[in-house]
C-alpha cells in the first residue's frame, strides 16, 4: 500500500522534485550503511582468493 501512496505522490511532484527526494532519500540510506568494505569488495576479495595469479 506505501508503493501506491509514493507513487501517487510521485505523480503529483515535479520531475526536479522527485529527482531532489530521491537524491535525499539516497544520501539518508548511505548515511545508515555500516562502515567497512561493501559486498562486492567481500566477492572480489573472495575472486581473488580462489582464482590463482
Amino acid at each position: 500500500m506505501k508503493a501506491t501512496i509514493e507513487n501517487e505522490a510521485a505523480d503529483q511532484q515535479t520531475p526536479e522534485e522527485w529527482l531532489r527526494a530521491w537524491l535525499r532519500d539516497c544520501h539518508a540510506a548511505m548515511e545508515q550503511a555500516p562502515p567497512g568494505p561493501t559486498a562486492l569488495e567481500h566477492l572480489e576479495a573472495d575472486r581473488n582468493r580462489l582464482e590463482p595469479g
